[in-house]
């Protein structure tokens, strides 16, 4: 019978290279396990656990990427680097309160699509529709009823508040020579 201890030491006798195509074909959930196993393993895996890097102007992320890109063993493995650089409009309450109700009509939309059980229906159901769109079948509810309510809404606040935020802190960034010094930091 085999035990766990002759199955470490088959391992221990096969090639980096060898070892290192195991690990490469395994999902990435089953090779964050696999490296656990041993210093081998974890230093073989780390290679096929972290190729890219993602980050955006975000203080967390740029924290995070900074923290990669310093680390002395993960910078070895980094062969792409990704910068996001989606930003948050500076809207107004007004128009963050619209481009909510844009966002909330588009998934009802999604979900009438989901609904109709056919390409063709749909087609048809736009056909009968007078301007032949979709959109119309749900109407953006900002009005200003709605808005003076969504005015007095805690949740909705909040909302506006953490966005404004995010807008801040994003301005702050990019406005920073941060990205210089990180990237020159990178070798």
């Amino acid at each position: 019978m085999t035990t766990s201890h002759d199955n470490h030491d088959r391992l221990e006798n096969l090639p980096n290279e060898i070892v290192g195509m195991i690990l490469a074909r395994l999902p990435r959930r089953h090779l964050k396990q696999a490296r656990l196993v041993c210093k081998r393993l974890a230093e073989l895996g780390m290679h096929e656990l972290i190729d890219t890097v993602y980050f955006s102007p975000r203080e967390k992320d740029m924290v995070v990427f900074d923290a990669v890109i310093q680390h002395p063993v993960l910078n070895k493995h980094i062969k792409k680097i990704v910068f996001d650089n989606a930003q948050f409009d500076n809207l107004s309450i007004h128009d963050y309160f619209r481009h909510l109700c844009q966002q909330y009509s588009q998934r009802q939309i999604f979900r009438l699509m989901l609904r109709i059980p056919s390409v063709e229906k749909l087609v048809r159901l736009m056909k009968e529709n007078s301007s032949g769109s979709i959109f119309s079948y749900v109407p953006i509810q900002a009005t200003a009823g709605a808005f003076e309510r969504c005015q007095r809404d805690v949740v909705f606040l909040e909302g506006y508040r953490e966005y404004s935020a995010h807008v801040e802190e994003q301005e702050k960034i990019m406005d920073d020579t941060w990205f210089t010094r990180v990237l020159d930091g990178f070798h």
